[in-house]
């Protein structure tokens, strides 16, 4: 009976000692580790070998491998240490660390080890440095004082990146370069020559994959001074406007147009003055502004000096009816002015020799001429009894030289013969009435032929 039994208690213990043992795996004779970057700049990546997992589960049937993956993945931590950068012949401290003791594995008889180990750092490549800061195209272009600047990068280093590079292509460094590496400058729009612009290139966070293929891309600030910008043409506002006036003066009305020679890109951005009702006489002038972009012009290329045109009217110059004047035949017209001619000659010459001026000064008594200023044929369109006729006034500028003696005065006399009757016969004979004839100073006159004006442009309202 004594060997029976003690041969099942063999068995039991047998049993016992082989449900109670625990497989050891350590860690540290697993982990896999890769160097890369360029000789001072190293960077270390860590992994656990693949074989962990089959090593631990081989004669194991507790645990799979997947189930023992996730446990490791969880748990188990990988440290090399600081986050220095290497150089050749330095030694890297490998930690592994396990967060914390699973049931799943206890129950397996599976133990993880960790440690620490320490490798040498060899093999990594010298580093091939790339100062970007020389590898920049700067274009300038526009006009002096409204240039604008833009920067990139050349094209040639993108061809360099990648023959220095063994898996960079030429658009990957393109890529990569524009996407990690910003390029900016301080000012780019409205430059001079002779302004310094500051360009700066951050290459602190140029991406990894130039480190890994052993290229150190370093940035920094550069000054870049702005040349060769086309000069502005310089102009005046009033040398393109121009402007006409109408009515007699001193009542005028001024419209404003652009000169046959202003350029097309240049009057677009310019805008005239409004029409304006002006009370000017000779010699007196009045300036107008002439409004304009600035900015506009400066893009295209000009600048505007002055933009204030000073109108004036040239002398005293009655509007001429010529339209109407039409109505009488040309020897009519000779006829007249023929005829009226020795009247206004008469006239000047008899009043120069009595119109006296302040404190009985005489005026000269000797015509140089006798000159039409103008023939105002004021045809009413509007009948009526009280006023069914047209009125025509001749107008003769009397010149003439002041006594000797005496002193200046304005030597211009003006006559004017005005016909309040003329009639145009059926048979073409025109019929007129014995002219009134005046003598007139000039601001006299211009009143009396704003009024006649006033009262002709109102039978011709009357009349539409």
């Amino acid at each position: 009976m004594k060997k029976p039994v003690l041969f099942i208690l063999f068995l039991l213990a047998m049993l016992l000692s082989s449900c109670g043992k625990t497989t050891e795996i350590d860690l540290t004779k697993y982990v896999h580790y890769e160097i890369s970057g360029v000789n001072g700049k190293g960077k270390m990546f860590l992994s656990l070998d693949e074989q962990l997992y089959a090593d631990a589960t081989e004669k194991n049937e507790k645990i799979s491998a997947d189930a023992l993956r996730k446990i490791i993945e969880r748990d188990v931590v990988l440290s090399s240490g600081s986050d220095r950068l290497l150089s050749n012949g330095d030694e890297a401290l490998i930690e592994v660390s396990c967060l914390s003791e699973d049931e799943a594995l206890t129950k397996a008889g599976i133990r993880l080890m960790t440690g620490t180990k320490t490798v040498k750092v060899a093999g990594l490549p010298e580093a091939r440095e790339i100062d970007l800061t020389k590898e920049l195209l700067i274009d300038v272009q526009g006009f002096d004082g409204s240039g604008t600047l833009s920067v990139a990068f050349a094209e040639k280093l993108y061809n360099s990146i990648a023959d220095l590079s063994k898996d960079i292509t030429t658009e990957k460094a393109r890529e990569l370069l524009q996407a990690s590496v910003p390029v900016k400058a301080d000012k780019s729009s409205e430059l001079s020559d002779g302004d310094t612009v500051k360009i700066t290139v951050d290459a602190s966070n140029a991406n990894a994959v130039f480190l890994e293929q052993g290229l150190v891309l370093t940035g920094g600030e550069v000054s870049y001074a702005v040349s060769g910008l086309t000069p502005l043409t310089h102009f005046k506002a009033s040398d393109y406007v121009s402007y006409n006036m109408t009515g007699t003066v001193p009542y005028l009305v001024v419209y404003f147009n652009f000169s046959a020679n202003a350029p097309q890109e240049l009057t677009r951005y310019i805008t005239l003055p409004v029409i304006r009702e002006i009370t000017l006489r000779k010699g007196e002038t009045e300036a107008f502004e002439i409004k304009y972009s600035e900015a506009e012009l400066r893009s295209r290329g000009y600048v505007c000096d002055e933009a204030v045109l000073s109108v004036s009217p040239d002398g005293f110059e009655l509007e001429q009816y010529l339209e109407k004047l039409a109505q009488i035949s040309e020897e009519e017209m000779q006829k007249l002015q023929d005829d009226t001619k020795d009247s206004a000659y008469a006239t000047a010459l008899y009043e120069t020799k009595h119109l006296t001026l302040n404190e009985g000064e005489v005026f000269g008594d000797t015509l140089d001429k006798v000159t039409l200023e103008s023939a105002m044929l004021f045809v009413r369109k509007h009948m009526s009894e009280s006023e069914p006729l047209n009125r025509l006034m001749m107008v003769y500028r009397a010149d003439y030289s002041p006594t000797s003696g005496y002193g200046s005065h304005d030597a211009k006399l003006y006559v004017t013969l005005t016909y309040d009757t003329v009639k145009l016969e059926p048979s073409g004979t025109i019929i007129y009435s014995e002219p009134t004839v005046e003598i007139k100073r000039q601001d006299t006159l211009e009143t009396d032929i704003a009024l006649l004006k006033a009262d002709y442009e109102q039978e011709e309202i009357k009349g539409e």
